[in-house]
């Protein structure tokens, strides 16, 4: 698969991606693999491995009195796991939105109202951090400032619309010694 259409399909739902990164492919036999798949890595501890430094900055955060929530374009099944009790986020994170619980999906700014209805806060009062060009058009198109997050290495600034890029960043900002 050329890296062109990789990172046109990233953040996208992977089977949804995988109808342009692979076409012909079927997907009634892919989805159940993948599920499999996926739930095995989740087993292994290889999937959503959050660093330590990452960790820290959300524990400024939450120190700070700031709230930390999830807004993805995952599915419910597919965030399940970061939420479970023994998940390092599960006690760092206030609320998860997700493809089951919101009417909008990113790139779509109405992805955040039902975080902003639910939650009481404006648009002016949030910072979204992400990871790609969709994440940066649904919160500029909700007036909310955003992080572009670099530190996969998927991405370059250049890949994103400067006029909905508030900051970048290639790693967690280090706010302790």
């Amino acid at each position: 698969m050329p890296r062109s259409l990789h990172l046109a399909t990233w953040g996208a739902p992977l089977v949804e991606a995988m109808r342009q990164r692979s076409p012909g492919l079927d997907l009634e036999v892919f989805g159940p693999l993948f599920q499999a798949a996926m739930s095995r890595h989740v087993d292994d501890g290889l999937l959503d491995v959050i660093p330590a430094v990452n960790l820290r900055a959300l524990d400024e955060l939450l120190l700070r009195g700031y709230a930390v929530m999830l807004l993805t374009s995952r599915t419910e099944a597919e965030v399940r796991h970061m939420v479970a009790p023994d998940h390092v986020l599960a006690s760092r994170i206030s609320a998860v939105y997700h493809r089951g619980n919101t009417r909008f999906g990113k790139p779509d700014p109405r992805a955040f109202d039902e975080l902003l209805d639910q939650t009481g806060l404006t648009p002016a009062q949030c910072v979204y951090v992400g990871d790609s060009p969709g994440d940066a058009l649904a919160a500029g198109g909700a007036g909310i400032a955003f992080i572009a997050c670099l530190q996969s290495g998927v991405r370059q600034l250049s890949d994103f619309d400067p006029r909905f890029v508030t900051a970048a960043v290639d790693a967690s900002p280090r706010w302790w010694g």
